[in-house]
């Protein structure tokens, strides 16, 4: 007789929404695709050699706190705009980052 083995210990599921419904249910604001927008132009202009200012992307790896991560980029955000003729810097985080 064939054993189950699959799931054994599992007590319960919560499935995760999709990403498109996410996108649905919280759709990007017109300020938040003007912001992605111009920093992607920015980024693809100095990988390009069409900008002499540098390109610094910056962490943390993973963030789990959502107003910490906020205090963060408001922090970032002055030196963004105290640094903008030098350098573009852009914020690279994951939320609730797994764990290996």
């Amino acid at each position: 007789m064939i054993q189950d083995t699959d799931d054994l210990r599992i007590q319960s599921l919560h499935p995760l929404l999709s990403p498109a419904i996410l996108k649905e249910e919280i759709p990007l604001s017109e300020k938040a695709s003007v912001v992605v927008s111009n920093a992607r132009i920015e980024a693809e202009q100095i990988v390009r050699g069409q900008s002499d200012r540098l390109l610094v992307i910056v962490g943390p790896c993973s963030i789990h706190d959502t107003e910490a991560a906020m205090e963060y980029a408001e922090h970032l955000k002055e030196s963004c705009d105290r640094f903008r003729d030098d350098l573009c810097i852009l914020m690279r985080v994951y939320f609730e980052k797994p764990r290996t």
